[in-house]
C-alpha cells in the first residue's frame, strides 16, 4: 500500500492495514502491522457501527 511519501512511514512502516467483517471483527491483517494500530480498530469499528450501522 502507498499511502504516501514520507521517511517515517518508508523506514518504521508506521501505517497498517486490516480487513474487518460487517460485525467488526478482524479477519486479516498485514505482516507489517503495528499491533497498537491493529488494537484500535476493534473500538474504532464497534464506534462506526454504531453511528452508521
Amino acid at each position: 500500500m502507498k499511502s504516501a511519501y514520507s521517511t517515517n512511514i518508508k523506514e518504521r512502516h508506521d501505517h497498517s492495514t486490516a480487513i474487518m467483517d460487517r460485525s467488526g471483527r478482524l479477519i486479516v491483517q498485514a505482516i507489517e502491522s503495528l499491533p497498537i494500530h491493529i488494537a484500535s480498530l476493534h473500538g474504532l469499528m464497534h464506534a462506526l457501527l454504531e453511528k452508521h450501522g
